[in-house]
This record gives C-alpha cells, sequence and structure tokens, in this order.
C-alpha cells in the first residue's frame, strides 16, 4: 500500500506506534501495513481509487532506497535466507504493474 494514498483510523495508528522513526521517505508505509497485519487489522486495497502524484523531489534516491530497504528486511524477516529472498522479490515487485 503507498502511503501517498492511505487511509488508517487514528486510535490503530496510535496503538501500533505510529510510523517506525527508522523509516524517512522510503518503506514507512510498507512497515505499518505489515505491522497493521500482524496485529491483526486489516490492509484493503480499492482498485477503483486514482491517485495523481504531481512532481517529484525524492525520485532516483537509491542510497536511501537501499538502507530503508535492509533496516526493513532485517526487521521482519530475520532468518538471513529468508530475508535475501523476500528482498529479491520485493526488489523485482517494483517494476511490475498491476
Amino acid at each position: 500500500m503507498s502511503g501517498a494514498a492511505m487511509l488508517v483510523e487514528r486510535a490503530e495508528f496510535v496503538a501500533l506506534g505510529g510510523f517506525d522513526e527508522n523509516l524517512f521517505l522510503y518503506k514507512e508505509d510498507e512497515d505499518l501495513c505489515l505491522r497493521l497485519r500482524e496485529a491483526g487489522g486489516q490492509v484493503l486495497y480499492e482498485p477503483a481509487a486514482a491517485i495523481r502524484h504531481v512532481g517529484s523531489v525524492v525520485a532516483n534516491q537509491q542510497p536511501e532506497l537501499a538502507v530503508a530497504s535492509s533496516y526493513y528486511f532485517s526487521k521482519h524477516f530475520d532468518h538471513q535466507r529468508s530475508r535475501r529472498a523476500y528482498a529479491a522479490v520485493h526488489r523485482s515487485l517494483a517494476y511490475v504493474r498491476l
């Protein structure tokens, strides 16, 4: 779920501790969704919704994305082998448009 178009009930957001402050700009939305699911919540996708993002000042920030990805995968996938597998799949999903 992209944080650019995410709706979260305030009570759930607060109960989860909000966004992880170790993640800035990348992966914070994915981290929040994963923690929400782990807490028994639901993450829903509405394919009819359309959001247009105009302009970007953060495109092509590969070093920051690499640091955030490393932190995210080490936080949620503690087994080294599964961490590498999830990271590889995750990288490839960035190029898939549903």
